[in-house]
């Protein structure tokens, strides 16, 4: 006998998430452009090169809209450390959150919470036992995981 297959979503994240893998099926490839931070350029610029700054990433689609540009499908931002991303970059514990375009502006991500879409949590190596060891080692291998919707707590920890 068939066993069906329930697959459950919170309701407060059940509309922005399916409306984000609507809205990527239609592209067969991305692309994801990272922002720019002036402020980190101009302190590597300057010899200085400790200000690292959080990433922010734009996910754009391949295919051209009518002004001739590709059509931004997301926007990611990294949440993380200052230490950590200072002593451990580019290894460094992070969360990446993926948020749909302000539905009144679409240069801008949503500040909505509910339109956070997915939450990518990679652990990094500085919060190993062993502090940046081989990553040949079980212990140290890294890892990434996704979550759907908004995921709040600190990582390591979801």
């Amino acid at each position: 006998a068939e066993v069906p297959v329930v697959i459950a979503t919170p309701v407060a994240y059940a509309a922005p998430i399916r409306a984000s893998i609507d809205s990527l099926q239609n592209y067969d490839s991305f692309l994801i452009k990272q922002q720019a931070s002036l402020f980190e350029m101009a302190t590597s610029n300057a010899g200085c090169g400790c200000c690292e700054m959080t990433n922010e990433y734009k996910i754009l689609g391949e295919k051209l809209n009518e002004q001739g540009t590709a059509k931004v499908l997301m926007y990611a931002k990294e949440e993380s450390n200052i230490l950590n991303r200072a002593c451990c970059a580019p290894n460094h514990a992070l969360k990446v959150k993926f948020h749909m375009p302000d539905p009144n502006n679409n240069k801008k991500p949503s500040k909505n919470p509910e339109d956070v879409v997915w939450t990518m949590e990679r652990d990094g190596c500085c919060t190993k036992w062993l502090n940046c060891c081989c990553p040949l080692t079980g212990c140290c291998q890294q890892d990434m995981k996704l979550w759907a919707g908004n995921m709040e707590e600190d990582i390591g920890k979801i």
